[in-house]
């Protein structure tokens, strides 16, 4: 399910020895992931603020860690999920900052996919 897709796009990039353990319980906690996992997926569509129509309309934030320093000194991971197809992009930092997430916006998502019309997030400090 979810756990192994994530952990199989995470080792593409990244590897720390608690890996696998980490991300199953990060999965196994996070609410949005049981929410709006596929097997859990409602039969009726969720009460939202808006419509998503279309693909990278609205987007999800959240940043998980910190984790064990890997080799290239990440600790933390990014976490971009497109409400309406449930595409995840995952990006490993080293710091967290509102610098770091807008750089890898722009960068990385924008460039990519456009402008979404929504963007979520906890409003942890990095977000604001």
């Amino acid at each position: 399910g979810g756990q192994q897709k994530t952990l199989f796009r995470l080792t593409a990039r990244v590897y720390w020895e608690s890996m696998k353990k980490d991300v199953f319980n990060y999965i196994y906690a996070c609410q949005a992931c049981q929410q709006f996992k596929y097997n859990n997926a409602p039969t009726a569509s969720p009460i939202q603020l808006h419509a998503v129509n279309e693909p990278w309309h609205t987007i999800g934030m959240a940043i998980m860690g910190p984790f064990p320093t890997t080799a290239r000194q990440k600790r933390f991971l990014l976490v971009i999920v497109d409400y309406f197809t449930r595409w995840i992009e995952l990006f490993p930092l080293n710091s967290i900052t509102s610098i770091d997430i807008t750089n890898i916006l722009t960068n990385e998502i924008f460039s990519k996919y456009g402008l979404p019309k929504h963007i979520v997030s906890d409003n942890g400090p990095q977000f604001i």
